[in-house]
């Protein structure tokens, strides 16, 4: 155990700010009356005990009190409280701890940093015995005898045998208490066990009874499972029986079947043909609708031809319009010339005159050509007017060729169309055959039908009983139905 090396009290009670010294040992605080000898144990008591409780120890004036206590090892033990704060500051090797929320009680880790606690003489007494205020007596010697005895019992480890010898003593008590209770029961189940005496005798019987019914029981298991094999035995050949004489009218329904399949193979087909022969009845239509389109275009190269040839005779006009414009001009100037030479008829012959004579006479013959090839012009343009005439409608042309190429197009689809309809005509001619052949195949097959229904004189699928008008109206049905 350790001892407190230093003490430092602030606003606790008398004390504003006081540091105490201990040394090693024993220490004894003298001094006169109300000097604050008894607060100092107070503080220690309040760091170490948590004692006393409330605020009443707060110096007047202050609002915090603290208390340090600063052990040999260095370890710090700080005590602090104000009107809202309550708690305990542990330093040790350096690491800080804080304790708040403790109760009435003293934190374990500040118990054992400063190693003093309070000794425990029994469950309801304590003693510190390492503090004792101003008018405490000697250790033990204040105390009376019983307290006495139990601190020295404490010291050489009497109270554990005391704690033993009562929990003994308590425990003895409680046996013995068990056991009288133990014993008298006892007592009741031996007389009430004497009227249950003969259970062995009656435990094997039951056994023997047991035994008997459980053999009766299997016994009637076995019976009524041999019973219920015997009404399904019975009830299996009488069965058996009725299918065998039902097999024997029954050996050509395998033939039936195969036929009744057939005939359903036969309706597919025709159904298959009919929609085929439908579907040719429309590729028909559409032919007839494109031969007509056909006729209608029968002219189309004769029309191209014309419209390539209008097309030369337009490139032609628009180069004598060209010419046409040319020779204009050349008769307007020709013109000027005229009346320039009637205006220097009687003129003298000047050099001047001369030589614009002579450009004259030029332009003149050049002129001259010009009328000429003017005339070959207009008599062109004559006959390209005839020509055009016959080609009114030649605006007409463009709309013409592009309804013949659609036409066309629509040709070669109809070349397809007739090659799909050729095969078609084969198929539906092989359909028909077929057709013609399952019709015969279903009227044989029906009458044979109409003979086994006749022979069986019952019908396989409800088992009713069917004569001969009645399988002569069920052929007629299947090749009213086609199957």
């Amino acid at each position: 155990m350790g001892f407190i090396k230093k003490l430092k009290i602030n606003n606790f009670q008398s004390h504003k700010n006081t540091e105490i010294t201990f040394d090693e040992g024993l220490t004894v605080i003298l001094g006169p009356t109300d000097q604050g000898k008894s607060a100092i144990i107070r503080a220690l008591k309040w760091v170490l005990y948590n004692e006393p409780r409330g605020t009443d120890f707060i110096s007047v004036g202050s609002n915090l009190c603290r208390v340090t206590l600063e052990m040999d090892d260095g370890t710090v033990i700080t005590r602090e409280r104000t009107n809202n704060k309550n708690r305990y500051i542990l330093i040790k090797n350096g690491k800080k701890q804080i304790f708040e929320g403790f109760g009435n009680v003293v934190p374990v880790e500040i118990t054992k940093a400063h190693g003093i606690p309070k000794i425990y003489l029994d469950k309801d007494s304590t003693c510190t015995v390492n503090l004792a205020e101003q008018l405490d007596g000697p250790f033990l010697l204040s105390e009376n005898a019983g307290v006495r005895a139990r601190v020295l019992g404490r010291l050489i480890g009497i109270h554990i045998i005391d704690a033993a010898q009562r929990l003994t003593i308590n425990d003895l008590s409680n046996a013995e208490q068990q056991s009288k209770t133990i014993k008298s029961e006892i007592e009741e189940i031996n007389l009430k066990l004497k009227e249950y005496e003969d259970l062995p005798l009656l435990k094997q019987k039951i056994d023997t009874l047991q035994s008997i019914v459980k053999e009766l029981k299997e016994k009637n298991l076995l019976y009524k499972k041999l019973t219920t094999i015997k009404d399904t035995f019975s009830s299996c050949n009488a069965e058996i029986k009725t299918l065998q004489a039902t097999l024997k009218k029954l050996e050509t329904v395998s033939q039936a079947e195969f036929l009744v399949e057939k005939i359903d193979f036969a309706m597919k087909v025709k159904t298959n043909l009919i929609d085929r022969k439908l579907r040719l009845k429309s590729i028909e239509n559409e032919i007839n609708k494109e031969q007509n389109n056909i006729e209608k275009t029968e002219k189309l190269e004769e029309a191209s031809s014309y419209h390539n040839q209008a097309y030369e005779f337009y490139l032609r006009l628009k180069k004598l319009l060209a010419a046409k414009e040319i020779i204009v001009k050349m008769d307007s100037e020709i013109s000027t010339f005229k009346k320039v030479l009637e205006k220097t008829r009687n003129l003298n012959h000047t050099v001047s005159l001369v030589n614009q004579l002579e450009r004259s006479c030029e332009k003149l013959s050049e002129l001259k050509k010009a009328k000429e090839m003017k005339s070959k012009v207009e008599s062109q343009i004559n006959r390209l007017n005839l020509e055009l005439e016959k080609f009114k409608s030649i605006e007409k042309l463009d709309d013409f060729i592009n309804e013949a190429s659609s036409l066309n197009q629509k040709l070669s689809s109809l070349i397809s169309y007739k090659h799909a309809l050729n095969e078609v005509e084969a198929s539906i001619t092989k359909g028909q055959a077929f057709i013609m052949q399952n019709n015969k195949d279903l009227t044989s097959l029906a009458s044979k039908y109409a003979e086994l229904l006749r022979k069986l004189s019952k019908c396989p699928t409800c088992m009713n009983s069917i004569d001969d008008a009645r399988a002569d109206q069920i052929a007629a049905e299947i090749l009213k139905s086609g199957g």
